[in-house]
């Protein structure tokens, strides 16, 4: 499950693991660990990834303020 912040809006990202591990399986309960050892060093790298995203996109945060500004400006003096 990860939670991401999008302008003023909450996302809820819930991720399903499906497993086709039997607990009849020969080891099925080994190789259910080893699965979810495996899914958890997934969605970590996966949370990785998505911070660096959020942390890239807030760097231009306050552009949209910014252009508004420069847009609202009075025309320069004449040379």
């Amino acid at each position: 499950m990860s939670i991401t912040t999008f302008y003023n809006q909450l996302i809820l990202l819930v991720k399903i693991m499906v497993s086709y591990i039997s607990a009849n399986q020969k080891n099925g309960f080994v190789l259910r660990l080893q699965e979810k050892e495996r899914n958890r060093f997934q969605e970590y790298a996966e949370m990785q990834v998505s911070k660096e995203a959020i942390e890239r996109a807030s760097q231009f945060k306050g552009a949209r303020q910014h252009a508004r500004i420069i847009r609202g400006a009075p025309a320069p003096a004449p040379l």
